[in-house]
Protein backbone atom coordinates (compact mmCIF):
# COMPACT_ATOMS: atom_id res chain seq x y z
CA UNK A 1 0.00 0.00 0.00
CA UNK A 2 1.23 3.73 -0.57
CA UNK A 3 0.98 6.33 1.26
CA UNK A 4 -1.62 7.62 -1.15
CA UNK A 5 -3.35 4.80 -0.70
CA UNK A 6 -3.22 5.32 2.74
CA UNK A 7 -4.44 8.55 3.18
CA UNK A 8 -7.89 8.10 0.97
CA UNK A 9 -8.37 5.03 3.31
CA UNK A 10 -8.03 6.72 6.69
CA UNK A 11 -10.61 9.73 4.58
CA UNK A 12 -12.76 6.74 3.44
CA UNK A 13 -14.02 5.64 7.36
CA UNK A 14 -16.94 7.34 7.92
CA UNK A 15 -17.12 8.13 11.51
CA UNK A 16 -20.22 7.48 12.92
CA UNK A 17 -22.60 10.43 14.05
CA UNK A 18 -22.10 9.50 17.76
CA UNK A 19 -18.35 9.61 17.62
CA UNK A 20 -18.23 13.41 15.51
CA UNK A 21 -21.27 14.43 18.46
CA UNK A 22 -19.06 13.17 21.03
CA UNK A 23 -15.84 14.93 19.71
CA UNK A 24 -17.84 18.20 19.02
CA UNK A 25 -18.90 18.11 23.02
CA UNK A 26 -15.72 17.90 24.19
CA UNK A 27 -14.32 20.46 21.65
CA UNK A 28 -16.92 23.04 22.52
CA UNK A 29 -16.54 22.84 25.95
CA UNK A 30 -12.78 23.01 25.66
CA UNK A 31 -13.82 26.02 23.85
CA UNK A 32 -15.71 27.40 26.55
CA UNK A 33 -13.17 26.90 29.18
CA UNK A 34 -11.04 28.82 26.58
CA UNK A 35 -13.44 32.12 25.79
CA UNK A 36 -14.49 32.32 29.55
CA UNK A 37 -10.54 32.80 30.45
CA UNK A 38 -9.34 34.97 27.61
CA UNK A 39 -12.85 37.05 27.18
CA UNK A 40 -12.46 37.78 31.19
CA UNK A 41 -8.42 38.64 30.44
CA UNK A 42 -9.60 40.68 27.39
CA UNK A 43 -12.30 42.73 29.59
CA UNK A 44 -9.96 43.34 32.70
CA UNK A 45 -7.52 44.70 29.93
CA UNK A 46 -10.33 47.30 28.38
CA UNK A 47 -9.52 45.63 25.43
CA UNK A 48 -13.05 44.35 23.83
CA UNK A 49 -13.70 40.90 21.83
CA UNK A 50 -15.74 41.62 18.79
CA UNK A 51 -18.54 40.11 20.62
CA UNK A 52 -18.89 42.78 22.53
CA UNK A 53 -20.10 45.18 20.26
CA UNK A 54 -23.00 42.51 19.33
CA UNK A 55 -23.74 41.62 22.53
CA UNK A 56 -24.32 45.84 23.41
CA UNK A 57 -25.34 46.47 20.16
CA UNK A 58 -28.64 43.44 21.04
CA UNK A 59 -28.88 45.01 24.28
CA UNK A 60 -29.16 48.97 22.58
CA UNK A 61 -32.24 47.23 20.07
CA UNK A 62 -34.07 45.51 22.80
CA UNK A 63 -33.83 48.79 25.01
CA UNK A 64 -35.81 50.27 21.93
CA UNK A 65 -32.33 52.38 20.49
CA UNK A 66 -30.60 52.37 17.57
CA UNK A 67 -27.56 49.61 17.69
CA UNK A 68 -25.55 51.71 15.10
CA UNK A 69 -25.40 55.03 17.57
CA UNK A 70 -22.07 55.30 19.29
CA UNK A 71 -24.10 56.88 22.59
CA UNK A 72 -26.42 53.37 22.40
CA UNK A 73 -23.09 51.21 21.87
CA UNK A 74 -21.36 52.87 25.12
CA UNK A 75 -24.51 53.08 27.07
CA UNK A 76 -24.03 50.14 29.80
CA UNK A 77 -26.83 47.55 29.96
CA UNK A 78 -28.08 46.54 33.12
CA UNK A 79 -28.43 42.85 34.86
CA UNK A 80 -31.63 41.87 36.49
CA UNK A 81 -29.74 43.05 40.11
CA UNK A 82 -30.00 46.75 37.77
CA UNK A 83 -26.59 46.70 38.71
CA UNK A 84 -23.91 48.20 35.53
CA UNK A 85 -22.35 45.39 33.56
CA UNK A 86 -18.97 45.66 31.32
CA UNK A 87 -19.04 49.59 32.02
CA UNK A 88 -15.34 49.84 32.12
CA UNK A 89 -14.98 49.48 28.33
CA UNK A 90 -15.64 52.19 25.88
CA UNK A 91 -16.68 51.03 22.34
CA UNK A 92 -14.12 53.53 20.47
CA UNK A 93 -15.36 52.12 16.71
CA UNK A 94 -18.68 51.97 15.32
CA UNK A 95 -20.90 48.60 14.65
CA UNK A 96 -20.04 47.28 11.58
CA UNK A 97 -22.05 44.23 11.42
CA UNK A 98 -25.61 44.15 9.59
CA UNK A 99 -28.81 43.56 11.61
CA UNK A 100 -28.99 39.43 11.03
CA UNK A 101 -25.82 39.90 12.93
CA UNK A 102 -27.39 41.95 15.82
CA UNK A 103 -30.89 39.52 15.72
CA UNK A 104 -28.98 37.06 16.46
CA UNK A 105 -27.07 37.79 19.58
CA UNK A 106 -30.85 38.93 20.82
CA UNK A 107 -31.30 35.67 22.92
CA UNK A 108 -27.92 36.05 24.30
CA UNK A 109 -28.45 40.17 25.00
CA UNK A 110 -30.14 39.47 28.49
CA UNK A 111 -27.24 37.26 30.00
CA UNK A 112 -23.99 38.79 31.35
CA UNK A 113 -21.11 39.32 28.66
CA UNK A 114 -19.12 36.46 29.65
CA UNK A 115 -21.94 33.92 29.83
CA UNK A 116 -23.74 34.84 26.36
CA UNK A 117 -20.11 35.15 24.38
CA UNK A 118 -19.39 31.83 25.94
CA UNK A 119 -22.56 30.28 24.83
CA UNK A 120 -21.82 32.10 21.38
CA UNK A 121 -18.82 30.29 20.84
CA UNK A 122 -19.55 26.84 22.35
CA UNK A 123 -22.13 26.82 20.27
CA UNK A 124 -19.69 27.85 16.77
CA UNK A 125 -17.39 25.67 18.11
CA UNK A 126 -20.11 22.78 18.27
CA UNK A 127 -21.14 23.26 14.55
CA UNK A 128 -17.98 24.17 12.85
CA UNK A 129 -16.75 20.83 14.45
CA UNK A 130 -19.91 18.60 13.41
CA UNK A 131 -20.04 20.35 9.88
CA UNK A 132 -16.00 19.92 9.34
CA UNK A 133 -15.83 16.11 10.63
CA UNK A 134 -18.74 15.04 8.15
CA UNK A 135 -16.58 13.09 5.94
CA UNK A 136 -13.92 11.91 8.66
CA UNK A 137 -12.16 12.92 11.63
CA UNK A 138 -8.94 13.80 9.69
CA UNK A 139 -9.99 17.45 9.74
CA UNK A 140 -10.23 17.60 13.37
CA UNK A 141 -7.14 19.12 13.72
CA UNK A 142 -8.35 22.42 12.30
CA UNK A 143 -9.63 22.85 15.75
CA UNK A 144 -6.24 23.26 17.54
CA UNK A 145 -5.20 25.97 14.44
CA UNK A 146 -4.61 29.29 15.42
CA UNK A 147 -7.46 30.92 13.24
CA UNK A 148 -9.55 28.71 15.23
CA UNK A 149 -8.07 29.65 18.51
CA UNK A 150 -8.05 33.58 17.17
CA UNK A 151 -11.80 33.35 16.40
CA UNK A 152 -12.74 31.74 20.21
CA UNK A 153 -10.86 34.57 22.02
CA UNK A 154 -11.98 37.51 19.83
CA UNK A 155 -15.57 35.98 19.91
CA UNK A 156 -15.28 35.79 15.84
CA UNK A 157 -18.39 34.23 13.62
CA UNK A 158 -15.78 32.44 11.41
CA UNK A 159 -16.58 29.00 12.69
CA UNK A 160 -20.18 29.60 11.98
CA UNK A 161 -19.69 30.72 8.53
CA UNK A 162 -17.75 27.87 7.61
CA UNK A 163 -20.12 25.46 9.10
CA UNK A 164 -23.00 27.35 7.79
CA UNK A 165 -20.69 26.19 4.39
CA UNK A 166 -21.30 22.70 5.05
CA UNK A 167 -24.90 22.89 6.42
CA UNK A 168 -26.63 25.72 4.23
CA UNK A 169 -29.76 25.98 6.83
CA UNK A 170 -27.36 27.81 9.25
Amino acid sequence: MTVTNARSDARAIVPTRRSRLLLACVIAAISGVFTWYQHGYLIARKSPPDSLYLWRAANSLLDGGNPWAAQALNASPKDSSDRIVESRIRLVDPLYYPMPAVLLWVPLARMPYLIASTCFNVFAAFLFVVAITREGLHRAWACGSVPFMVAMRFGQWSPLLAAAWVYPWL
